[in-house]
């Protein structure tokens, strides 16, 4: 069926604009930053999913092998495999950021792969490392890291953490005191079932963070104080039919009558359950990311070892 030339200029006419917008973020000639934290970017589907398939295609034909696989033992007595990258210059006495990396759950399992998405591999191009060196531990969680229910109260779905997020929480503490890490700088980001964990471990760990993105993710059912002092990210696709976003909506309006602090919400209409490929195609999520940085209290500087040092989990 051939469609009606009126239609057919309308579709060109829309995947024009859409590729300028693109090509604008990649060579930084546009952002989008709303005043109120909120904006909506609608896209043309078709040309969305050929353009995250290219990207996808390119991203896993980098090699993780420059991530070193560990494993990390719990209190609880769950084992977590997590790699970790490191700056690619480490000098004597100088500290560098901390992100923190959690996939959803098509990533679960023991083989120390399933994790590795698109962010983690982009933190492995030479720019990305020339510009902004960091250790970058990218954890698998062996089994779910959280649940979904309905909350009557707030007529949505909410998550709930399970135990290996806090098998997380632990090793996350022990990266930091044993690598050479900047306290001002540690990060978290996290996709699907790693964003509704990302929600928790912020609840667990009030304005413990300088910033966190939060992509197709499920609010935890709490008091959100954490984010009184946490720059957060929210990304969700309107069409995304896995944790739909009536939940990230709801929360965002609440924060917003809060007036909470750096709160940012993209509303990306047409698309599903995927990162935006503006995310991986250009570096708008690191220049967002190492933009912000904590204050941090003196009860920290004391616990944090004097002498940084390294050491494998087995």
């Amino acid at each position: 069926m051939i469609m009606p030339v009126k239609t057919r200029t309308l579709k060109a006419f829309c995947i024009i604009i859409y590729t300028v917008v693109l090509w604008s973020f990649i060579e930084g000639k546009a952002t989008i930053e709303p005043l109120s934290g909120y904006r909506n970017i609608t896209i043309v589907k078709t040309l969305e999913d050929k353009i995250v398939k290219t990207l996808g295609t390119r991203m896993w034909k980098i090699s993780i092998d420059q991530y070193t696989q560990l494993s990390f033992l719990g209190k609880d007595g769950i084992t977590l495999k997590y790699r970790l990258l490191k700056p690619s210059k480490i000098m004597p006495g100088q500290e560098y950021p901390l992100v923190i990396l959690l996939h959803g759950s098509n990533g679960i399992g023991n083989d120390n792969k399933g994790q590795m998405g698109f962010i983690s591999k982009q933190f492995l191009l030479p720019h990305i490392q020339e510009k902004y060196p960091c250790y970058v531990a990218a954890i698998q969680f062996p089994s779910r890291s959280c649940v979904y229910t309905f909350s009557p109260k707030l007529k949505t779905r909410v998550s709930k953490p399970l135990q290996p997020m806090y098998t997380a929480l632990e090793l996350i503490d022990q990266l930091i005191k044993n690598l050479q890490t900047d306290l001002h700088r540690i990060y978290i980001a996290g996709f699907s079932m790693g964003g509704s964990t990302t929600w928790n471990i912020l609840e667990e760990k009030s304005s413990f963070f300088a910033a966190a993105v939060i992509i197709s993710g499920v609010p935890c059912n709490r008091s959100f104080t954490h984010l009184l002092h946490t720059p957060v990210w929210m990304i969700h696709g309107t069409l995304d039919p896995i944790t739909p976003i009536s939940s990230s909506r709801q929360l965002f309006k609440t924060l917003m009558k809060r007036n909470e602090n750096d709160i940012r919400f993209w509303e990306i209409s047409g698309l599903g359950h995927f990162p935006p490929s503006i995310l991986f195609e250009s570096d708008i999520f690191f220049e967002w990311l190492f933009d912000h940085s904590r204050e941090i209290t003196s009860v920290e500087i004391k616990n944090k070892p004097l002498i940084p040092f390294i050491i494998t989990y087995f």
